[in-house]
């Protein structure tokens, strides 16, 4: 019998539908520089685990005293595999007086109360991490101490509530929840028995990735590989625009007593200062670009010479007055709009910019990595950044997968000469797309 119009119809059809899907196969599943699967933006689970038992019998709770927790992902391509772990704490800033910590207290960066049994993981921060490391167990540390997992004070905090006319409690505990953290994976989700481990974290999450890596090393098995990924932390020592003392030092500096952090902040910087008998300096072990040079455990820093939260939080100047652009050639214009001061403003961030970059260059230890880029933006992870450039020949998602494949090889240690990618002055932004997601976190401004 003859075949209808209608059926030679249906199977053309067909056959482009297979064809189209297996077009946008090969384009989820490309390898990066040909090194491994690379970006992958499946929904994927994460499951969440409460820490309920370390709440009730050691105390580890978050400011507003519910439990800890984390969001957990198995491997894609091989969930039974417990191999080869990142672990990224969740970044926030940070809270700076006990009244702006109970404020922090009633949201999701201050309590576990509200937090979902199970979210995609593409809508949280290093979703293009997340995707690439497809045979990698996934822990997302969700952050809701206010101390990048620092805090340390056994009693609770009485903070007088006005609304309400009464004290209200707060807790500095994020050590204890760091420890909570670690022991349930240890214990219940294999990290006893990891062979490869990468730890990071997105702003306060890379600051806690910077304190803590070295009390990790300790934890874990002495054959199992471990390196660190600080995204856009590392923050420098720096005045204000306008000369003054910044947001972030004053925050430091009060932050580092009030939350009792000397006792679980890296223990070579805190005693690098108190061998100077300068022991009231030690809050500095709290900026990214000082304590990372006391870290041991080889780590890869990542970060934007033109970081749109230190703008802010070290700099002083807001978007309204200093808003930076990405020419269409890929120039970056540090403060592309027409407000009073702005091109002024725009040259003392070229000069912060510059010292960020000599300080990585004369200062940051061999056996750590970096990738620095022109491309302003804060927390680089996302699918926006993925492949921000750092001169004309290195991505972001190029230089991740160099480090990875380094760790899994067994080549990194305090011994090697890291590699480094590092934008120059005239070197242009490439890669960044226009519109993407910023990582959702608070900025210095509602801080306060």
């Amino acid at each position: 019998e003859g075949i209808s119009c209608a059926s030679i119809m249906l199977c053309v059809c067909s056959l482009l539908t297979a064809i189209l899907l297996g077009a946008l196969v090969s384009v989820l599943y490309q390898s990066s520089s040909g090194e491994k699967s690379a970006l992958h933006h499946a929904q994927t689970t994460f499951e969440l685990v409460l820490l309920t038992e370390a709440a009730d019998s050691k105390g580890a709770v978050c400011l507003d005293g519910s439990p800890g927790g984390y969001y957990i992902r198995r491997p894609l391509a091989d969930a039974a595999n417990r191999s080869k772990f990142l672990i990224f704490h969740e970044g926030g800033g940070w809270c700076g007086s006990d009244t702006n910590c109970f404020d922090r207290s009633l949201t999701h960066l201050g309590s576990s109360v509200s937090y979902d049994p199970k979210i995609s993981g593409d809508n949280i921060e290093a979703v293009a991490l997340y995707a690439y490391l497809r045979d990698y167990t996934i822990v997302y540390a969700k952050y809701c101490d206010g101390t990048s997992w620092s805090g340390n004070v056994d009693d609770p905090i009485p903070v007088y509530n006005e609304t309400s006319g009464k004290n209200r409690t707060i807790f500095y505990r994020g050590r204890r929840l760091l420890d909570a953290l670690l022991d349930d994976l240890l214990h219940n989700q294999g990290l006893d028995e990891a062979d490869t481990v990468l730890y990071g974290g997105c702003s306060a999450g890379s600051l806690t990735a910077y304190l803590h890596i070295d009390y990790l090393r300790t934890k874990l098995s002495p054959t199992t590989k471990l390196a660190g990924l600080g995204d856009s932390m590392y923050a420098l020592p720096y005045k204000s625009y306008d000369g003054q003392v910044n947001y972030l030092q004053n925050m430091y500096q009060w932050g580092y007593t009030a939350w009792n952090a000397s006792t679980s902040i890296n223990d070579r910087c805190r005693e690098h200062y108190e061998r100077k008998k300068r022991p009231q300096d030690a809050f500095l072990c709290l900026y990214g670009s000082i304590v990372v040079n006391f870290v041991h455990t080889p780590t890869l820093v990542v970060n934007s010479k033109f970081d749109t939260w230190q703008q802010k939080a070290i700099m002083g100047f807001d978007r309204e007055y200093c808003s930076p652009e990405v020419d269409t050639d890929g120039t970056v214009i540090p403060c592309g709009n027409d407000s009073p001061g702005a091109q002024a403003k725009g040259r003392y961030w070229k000069v912060y910019a510059s010292v960020m970059k000599r300080t990585v260059e004369e200062v940051l230890p061999i056996y750590h990595g970096a990738f620095l880029t022109n491309c302003p933006w804060h927390c680089l992870f996302g699918p926006g950044n993925w492949e921000d450039s750092a001169g004309p020949d290195k991505r972001l998602n190029e230089a991740t997968a160099y480090w990875i494949d380094l760790l899994e090889s067994g080549k990194i240690s305090e011994n090697m000469t890291a590699p480094r990618w590092i934008a120059k002055e005239q070197d242009k932004c490439f890669g960044q797309k226009k519109g993407a997601p910023r990582a959702n976190m608070l900025t210095p401004v509602r801080l306060l």
